[in-house]
């Protein structure tokens, strides 16, 4: 969805997940969210909870970005 925007991860500024199983799945998380971000900073927001929508989910990620004037 960033790409049909315009835009990238870089563009991300605020990010919120959702993670069921937090303690144990959080370092792993913030490995991959670490590589796929280059810039590396964006305001991240983490919130445990007991489920998702779909059982089989264990993360949810919400994004918001900006799209930069060419």
């Amino acid at each position: 969805m960033l790409e049909e925007a315009g835009c990238s991860f870089e563009d991300v500024v605020d990010m919120t997940t959702y993670h069921v199983s937090l303690g144990q799945h959080f370092d792993i998380f913030r490995a991959v969210k670490d590589r796929v971000f280059p810039r590396g900073t964006c305001a991240w927001t983490v919130i445990g909870v007991s489920e998702l929508a779909r059982p089989s989910l264990l993360v949810e990620v919400k994004c918001t970005a900006i799209k930069r004037q060419a």
